[in-house]
Order: C-alpha cells, then structure tokens, then sequence
C-alpha cells in the first residue's frame, strides 16, 4: 500500500510540474476619456516554450466609424523568438498579415506570404511581450507586425518609451514588474491601455 501511495504521489507531482503556468491580464482601450475596447494578454510557460498572445478589439468612430483588430501569436522556445503571427483587420478587411519564422538560424519575415526579410540578429523580446513582461534591461524590441527592430529606453524607474515606425513612441508604465497602463500610437488612433484589476 504504502508503495502504491508513493509512486501515485509521485506521477501526481510529476503532472503538476508538468502544467503550464497563465498569465492572462485583461485591459480597457480608452480613446478621448472613452473605453473603447478591450486587450487580452496572455502568456503560457510549460518547460522551454513560452507562448504569448495580445488581442485587441477597438470599437469607436472618429469621422467615420473604426474597428480594429488586433491578433498578435508568439512563441519562444529556450528564450529565443520561434515563431510569431500578426492580423490585423480594420473594419472587417485584412490590414497587415505577417509572419516571423525561424529556420536554419535565420528569421525569415513574410508580408501576406510574401518573404519580404532575413533577419540574422537573435530576437529575444519583442513588442506582444511589453503586455506581460517589464523590459528590465532591454534596449531593443523586435516588431511582430514590421519586422523590425525599435529603440527602447527606460525614462524613470518602471516607465519605458518605445519608438517606433515613424517616430511614434508608446509609453509603458508598470508596476511590480505588471503593466499598468499604456499609451499608443497606432498611427490610425492613439489610444491607452489601463489594467482592470480582478
């Protein structure tokens, strides 16, 4: 019996290591002192890979009527960018369709399936993470969506600027190593990003 017990505890540890660990934050969008939308973040560790997804819904009217979305998929494995993809749709029509895939120790960057880059540098944090992880340390973030590098630089203690295509910079405030709030330039919109908490 008291074998059975062990070996059942055991498989019962083994299995619960094995579980990956969420982390699932829920934001509001706001436009003009307006909640506009929402933002999912989420990200799953389960031993080296490490999966984040950020989707977006933005629902307003500025002129004329703007939804948007955004579906943003990232994997990592052993710290290094494996593979990510980007939708982006505005008033139900594609936008942006991209692809960033590793192989052979190169990143090849497609734009609605077209092979548009190779990237040879090693990409070990990009924009989707900003949502989940305070970028202690980092001085450039990988864009999903361009296929580019941005510069990223720490202007007081837990708030971050990041710049980006055109110049435009969002801003990232955290706290306790969890992102706060956000302001962004979407280029069509600029919009925040405030935590709701649970």
């Amino acid at each position: 019996m008291y074998k059975i017990t062990l070996i059942f505890l055991l498989i019962f540890f083994k299995l619960s290591y094995n579980f990956a660990q969420i982390t699932n934050l829920k934001y509001k969008v706001i436009y003009k002192d307006k909640e506009v939308g929402t933002l999912d973040a989420i990200k799953r560790t389960n031993d080296s890979i490490t999966f984040y997804q950020n989707k977006t819904e933005i629902d307003t009217r500025i002129i004329t009527k703007i939804k948007l979305e955004y579906d943003y998929e990232i994997t990592f494995k052993n710290g290094l960018l494996n593979k990510a993809i980007v939708q982006i749709e505005l008033n139900g029509k594609s936008r942006k369709n991209s692809k960033t895939i590793l192989k052979k120790n190169k990143y090849h960057y497609y734009e609605d399936e077209d092979l548009s880059l190779l990237i040879s540098e090693n990409i070990n944090y990009t924009a989707a993470m900003l949502m989940l992880e305070e970028p202690i340390g980092i001085k450039n973030v990988y864009s999903e969506e361009n296929g580019t590098f941005h510069s990223l630089k720490k202007v007081k203690k837990h708030i971050y600027e990041k710049k980006g295509e055109k110049n435009r910079i969002n801003t990232y405030i955290y706290e306790n190593a969890v992102l706060k709030k956000a302001i962004i330039n979407a280029g069509i919109i600029e919009f925040q990003v405030e935590l709701i908490d649970n």
